[in-house]
């Protein structure tokens, strides 16, 4: 409930920034142009953008279209969309990785105590654990 709230204030703060001051407009032409001159650190700028959405599970689409287009139109079509594809990736699969990590090591005893209140999902994990996928 608190994240539909909190996605649905975004999308209403979005649309009247559209209509009024274009406060997000003015910070993505800014940022644009500030990549356009600085193509390697922005590149790793947005590679950590794309990083932080991953390990904030925020979807990113919108991301990747926008690191190809920027690149696209600064570097040319191409060589633009190969750069901010691997930039996209890049971000990707850290992102992944961490959470991964995360999961794995750091947030283990928060989901044993999940599965102890499901019983079928620990039967689930004493099976994957012996016998994998097999």
């Amino acid at each position: 409930c608190i994240l539909f709230v909190l996605l649905f204030s975004v999308i209403i703060f979005v649309i009247i920034d559209f209509c009024t001051a274009k406060v997000i407009a003015t910070a993505f032409s800014s940022l644009y142009h500030w990549v356009d001159l600085h193509p390697l650190p922005g590149a790793f700028m947005l590679t950590f953008a794309v990083f932080v959405s991953t390990l904030a599970f925020i979807p990113g689409a919108i991301l990747t279209v926008g690191c190809g287009l920027a690149y696209g139109m600064i570097m040319g079509l191409g060589k633009g969309v190969v750069v901010g594809t691997v930039v996209v990736f890049a971000g990707a699969a850290l992102g992944s990785e961490l959470s991964f990590i995360f999961g794995r090591y750091l947030m283990q005893d928060c989901v044993g105590r999940w599965l102890d209140r499901y019983p079928l999902l620990r039967a689930v994990d004493v099976t994957m654990k012996g016998k994998g996928f097999r």
